[in-house]
């Protein structure tokens, strides 16, 4: 059997555009962008997650090309769980925008090279249910939505896509990616350190939101730049 048709759609990270994937060693999840061979194959062998996939445009109207969370069919069902998918999420946005702010030049106005914020992680909420169609887990985008309607969803309009090689703290993500598969994939390590780990690393996704400017978002705005 082809290895690529064990993989399922998670979830869809409309604001991020990647150019390679992001994964754990026991390859049970992975962060792959839009012509992966896996989401490409996904997508042939689903109506529901075609439909998703392929429903993204701009403020413009352009078709967007989102990044995807993806998993195997066969990984324990603590993987397949929406904590673990979420604690994945924020151990790879963490090594990706610390470095963004690590590079930043405060003295001066410049576009940023990497993500900055956590809204570029965020999942959109509509995924593929069992019956492959889509099942929206926001009460806004219910409004008019049917089964037999076109899907057309839009990034949010105010984020900016980074360079294409935007930074990437490797020893932090693999340092972060070891201790989500000691907590998710071997048995008997979820212990309650592993747990105050990941529920920093959430608590640390939401203070990096700029939606809500916060005294969390303030504070850490102001650790870095004091760094520099």
């Amino acid at each position: 059997m082809d290895s690529t048709s064990i993989w399922k759609l998670g979830y869809v990270l409309s604001n991020l555009e990647i150019r390679e994937s992001f994964e754990v060693n026991s390859h049970t999840v992975a962060l792959v962008p839009f012509d992966d061979p896996r989401l490409l194959k996904i997508q042939e062998v689903s109506k529901g997650a075609k439909k998703l996939l392929s429903g993204f445009r701009d403020e413009y109207g352009h078709s967007r090309n989102p990044s995807a969370l993806i998993y195997r069919d066969d990984a324990p069902d603590k993987v397949k769980s929406v904590t673990a998918m979420v604690d994945f999420r924020n151990c790879i946005a963490m090594a990706c925008i610390l470095p963004g702010w690590g590079q930043m030049n405060f003295s001066q106005i410049s576009s940023p090279s990497n993500p900055l914020w956590s809204d570029f992680f965020d999942l959109y909420p509509v995924v593929v249910g069992s019956q492959d169609t889509l099942i929206v887990i926001n009460a806004a985008l219910m409004v008019g939505s049917s089964d037999n309607a076109p899907f057309v969803g839009m990034p949010s309009p105010y984020i900016k896509q980074p360079s294409e090689n935007f930074m990437v703290d490797l020893n932090l993500l693999h340092l972060l990616l070891s201790k989500w598969e000691e907590r998710y994939i071997k048995p008997g390590t979820d212990n309650w350190d592993r747990r105050k780990l990941f529920r920093s690393l959430e608590m640390a996704y939401r203070a990096l939101s700029p939606i809500k400017e916060s005294r969390w978002t303030a504070r850490f705005r102001f650790c870095i730049g004091s760094l520099g």
